[in-house]
């Protein structure tokens, strides 16, 4: 492929990158948008990119200095490509000519029909990178008056508490004038589906409990979008596999002095043949509208995965808000270079950034504690502060709480206090809190 008229391989990159999302153009997006980027990239990659870099690198965000290889790197991987190389040997890129002087050199004879076949063959690459941009920004110019969208109906209404979930989604579009009209279950547009343009009611299953943002897309753009708040009626677990997750049956859940998995479960991990999966314990409920930006969160967490391609034993606390995320990570000491610590707009990767404090040793069990008051984070790590941290874009309400073991792992207990220092969550699974 070759982009003429001076667009830079990280142009070339962000275009490409927007046709995979098919959000429609970029100058639309939002924080939130970007944050869902970031995860996705996250579950294509294993690493994350912070919504602030993502932001930057789509010029939202003022920012000087030139993006990092391993950010670059990361980008174009979640292209497909091996690295940022790679990307650049695959699409040529023609630089525009110095100004100047326009004054063509003195040809030899014979050398005018080399000179118009070569101007031939440049224009019809222009041509041709004219097409590519348009099929790339498709639907950018596709425009609807407020009227349009304020008669546009778009809601939802889950059938359940529990997951799987089937969500009823409730729309009218019949006055727009789109050919193409689909409804996406959140930030990964493979989980889109077409609905029928003279229709009013469509459904689908939501294999993960979250606070979703689902939207309802003509041609391509996002027209309206609501959110979603997937319960996940108590303490579930899921083991990632695809298409759909593995479920943990009420009897391989285990609660007795610690949240587990049944020996069982734990044994058909171990007897696998593939790379360990992620295992999730999820909460996600109503929290009585605890402020994400001022609050405390306690736990104590081991991951008990043993076989040899888990030696990383990568584990991640998560905690979701209505307006973004919070991943605190931990591994043995030797892999924090895979690790990646973020707290909504705000990122570090292991890869750029020294995140030794958060290698332990998993033997024992690993007590954690944030506290967040006024956006400013302190982490402590068995009672040692280990990190301190500002982050930016609100938190919003907390409305979900993820543990993610690589392979397997166990919560002691989980407490949350609200920013009066009032006990406003607790989940004590044993007769008395460690030491």
């Amino acid at each position: 492929m070759e982009i003429t008229n001076g667009n830079d391989h990280l142009y070339v990159c962000k275009k490409l990158i927007e046709k995979k999302l098919g959000w429609g153009n970029s100058d639309a997006w939002e924080n939130q948008d970007f944050l869902a980027l970031s995860e996705k990239i996250l579950e294509a990659t294993d690493v994350q990119l912070s919504g602030t870099t993502l932001k930057r690198i789509w010029g939202k965000v003022k920012y000087q200095s030139a993006p990092h290889t391993n950010t670059l790197n990361t980008l174009v991987h979640f292209l497909g490509y091996e690295n940022w190389l790679a990307f650049k040997a695959a699409h040529t890129v023609q630089q525009p000519k110095p100004s100047g002087s326009t004054k063509l050199p003195k040809q030899k004879r014979g050398s005018q029909k080399s000179v118009l076949v070569k101007t031939a063959a440049l224009a019809g690459i222009v041509v041709m990178a004219i097409v590519i941009i348009s099929f790339i920004n498709r639907g950018a110019s596709f425009e609807l008056s407020p009227e349009d969208i304020s008669n546009t109906v778009f809601t939802s209404n889950p059938v359940t508490s529990g997951i799987p979930n089937t969500v009823v989604f409730k729309y009218d579009v019949d006055h727009l004038n789109g050919t193409d009209f689909m409804i996406q279950q959140f930030w990964d547009e493979t989980k889109r589906f077409n609905i029928d343009k003279n229709g009013h009611e469509a459904t689908s299953i939501y294999y993960y409990p979250g606070y979703w943002r689902a939207k309802l897309l003509v041609d391509g753009q996002v027209i309206k979008e609501h959110d979603l708040h997937i319960l996940s009626n108590g303490w579930m677990a899921t083991i990632a596999f695809e298409p759909e997750p593995r479920y943990l049956l009420e009897d391989e859940l285990l609660k007795k002095n610690k949240l587990t998995i049944a020996e069982q479960v734990q044994e058909d991990i171990n007897a696998s043949l593939e790379a360990p999966k992620w295992l999730t314990y999820h909460n996600v409920r109503e929290f009585g509208g605890l402020d994400g930006d001022n609050f405390v969160y306690e736990t104590a967490v081991k991951n008990t995965y043993e076989k040899g391609d888990g030696v990383c034993k990568q584990t991640r606390l998560i905690l979701l808000g209505t307006k973004g995320a919070m991943i605190i990570p931990l591994a043995t000491p030797g892999c924090i270079s895979e690790i990646n610590l973020m707290f909504n707009d705000f990122y570090e990767s292991g890869k750029t950034n020294d995140l030794s404090a958060f290698g332990t040793d998993f033997s024992d069990w690993q007590k954690v504690r944030l506290e967040v008051q006024n956006k400013h984070v302190k982490i402590l790590l068995n009672d040692q502060l280990i990190h301190e941290l500002i982050y930016d874009e609100s938190m919003g309400e907390i409305a979900g709480l993820r543990f993610q073991f690589r392979g397997s792992g166990e919560v002691k207990y989980v407490k949350l206090w609200n920013q009066k220092e009032a006990l406003v969550f607790v989940e004590e699974f044993f007769d008395s809190l460690p030491n």
